[in-house]
């Protein structure tokens, strides 16, 4: 027991000093790993982007190691005086041994206190800040974790109608974006609110729950086996065309109070208990 405990206690001694020398290695060298990783983000980025400080995040991420941007902005590149993200934190987390031999890769993603504008005008979107190569094709982003929190977020697509807004509590992400997005993990959005065509179809509702996201062109899917809104708990698939939703027996109310096109006149509802399945499309 007593050999034991002996080979642990230097096998944890090994392990602390490779640590302490590893962070007094990062400390002396965090103005050279700040300048390599901010080359590697102006590389890879199209759209100007302005940062009040940076700094080392030792903590933040660990284990790895963050690059903090603060007070953040990336310009819009369609559209003229516009922002595409404002935001007051922006976490860039990197594999600590891949840093000290040279290497910046992203593979975590934090963005918080801020506000996220997407934009679409039909022929390109605002989100398209990667540069590719024609031997590499589209440039690949590639996700271990992304974290959201405190995040009003706008989507807007004039020319298919479509006006959303939300504000993220909450949002733990994985995935890769490239031609194709694939991104699953869990989300709490709160004042979600939906316009189709200037025609209001969700307001102030509230969902939380695990999904998985598949996107590539104009086609899209999102499937989720346990989501609420609104304290209800629903569960099912939707994608551009149509899709399938069920609840168990529960009340329908909560939810319908956020659906102004089901709004009854004169009519006052307590509680509305019942089953729900629906399957079908967005046309009929």
């Amino acid at each position: 027991m007593r050999k034991a405990l002996k080979v642990l206690c230097i096998l944890l001694g090994i392990l602390v000093l490779l640590l302490g020398g590893a962070t007094c290695y990062i400390y002396t060298q965090q103005d050279a790993i700040i300048a390599g990783g901010v080359a590697k983000i102006n590389k890879q980025l199209k759209a100007p982007i302005s940062v009040g400080s940076i700094e080392l995040d030792f903590l933040g991420g660990f284990p790895r190691l963050r690059i903090a941007l603060n007070d953040v902005r990336i310009e819009d590149p369609l559209r003229k005086d516009e922002f595409l993200l404002e935001t007051q934190y922006v976490g860039l987390g990197m594999n600590m041994l891949s840093v000290i031999q040279g290497e910046y890769i992203v593979e975590e993603l934090s963005i918080r206190d801020g506000r996220l504008y997407l934009f679409d005008n039909g022929k390109a979107t605002n989100w398209d800040l990667f540069n590719s190569s024609e031997e590499e094709g589209f440039a690949s982003v590639e996700m271990e974790r992304i974290e959201l929190q405190n995040l009003a977020l706008n989507y807007i697509a004039p020319k298919d109608g479509i006006d959303f807004k939300s504000y993220t509590n909450s949002a733990v992400l994985s995935g890769t974006i490239d031609d194709k997005i694939t991104l699953s993990g869990r989300v709490d959005l709160v004042q979600n609110e939906l316009q189709l065509d200037r025609e209001l179809w969700v307001r102030e509702a509230a969902i939380s729950g695990t999904f998985v996201f598949d996107g590539k062109g104009d086609k899209w899917g999102i499937t989720s086996s346990k989501i609420n809104v609104n304290g209800s708990q629903l569960s099912g698939s939707l994608d551009q065309d149509g899709g399938e939703l069920a609840l168990e027996t529960g009340n329908l109310l909560p939810i319908i109070k956020s659906l102004p096109l089901l709004e009854f006149e004169d009519v006052s509802i307590e509680k509305f208990n019942s089953t729900l399945r629906w399957k079908g499309t967005y046309e009929k």
